[in-house]
């Protein structure tokens, strides 16, 4: 008898060690196990990928796939909102605004001007660039001039005293 427990003892160790054995910690995929486009687009985490946790990896890599399946127009949008974000305070208002007074235009003339942007986009780039040059010189031809020191200086009449 006394046999006979000791061998149900072994068996029942036997039987329960492989469910209370813990499987091998698993690292998540490797980046050499990816293809040329995947690890370019993942470089920026090249040094911290093996020491990354395997649920983040796989929630990088579960992002990466869902870039690649998106529109290319969604992620053009996206680009210009990190683009945007990456501006000063002063800058990304005055987009606001741009936005804003665009919006409140009528419909027909918002059409002309996406119409005049796409044939803009169309031309060639030096040609772009030098219609772009022009618009900024018109642009500060416009821009209301800031009173210099002599502006604020008083008017001096045929007395000599001054006038305020």
């Amino acid at each position: 008898m006394n046999c006979r427990n000791l061998l149900l003892s072994l068996l029942l160790i036997l039987v329960t060690l492989p469910s209370q054995a813990q499987p091998p910690p698993q690292s998540g995929p490797e980046l050499e196990s990816l293809d040329p486009e995947q690890r370019r687009m993942l470089e920026h985490f090249e040094r911290s990928w093996e020491e990354m946790p395997p649920e983040r990896k796989q929630r990088v890599l579960r992002n990466m796939r869902r870039w690649q399946e998106m529109p290319q127009e969604q992620r053009e949008r996206i680009q210009r909102g990190r683009e945007f974000s990456r501006h000063d305070e002063e800058r990304r208002q005055r987009i606001r605004n741009n936005f804003e007074n665009f919006s409140n235009l009528p419909e027909a003339e918002r059409r002309d001007i996406r119409q005049s942007f796409r044939r803009f986009q169309e031309l060639p780039e030096d040609r772009r660039r030098a219609l772009f040059e022009e618009f900024q010189r018109r642009q500060q031809d416009a821009e209301p001039r800031r009173p210099s020191v002599q502006d604020e200086s008083p008017e001096v009449n045929e007395t000599g005293t001054a006038e305020e």
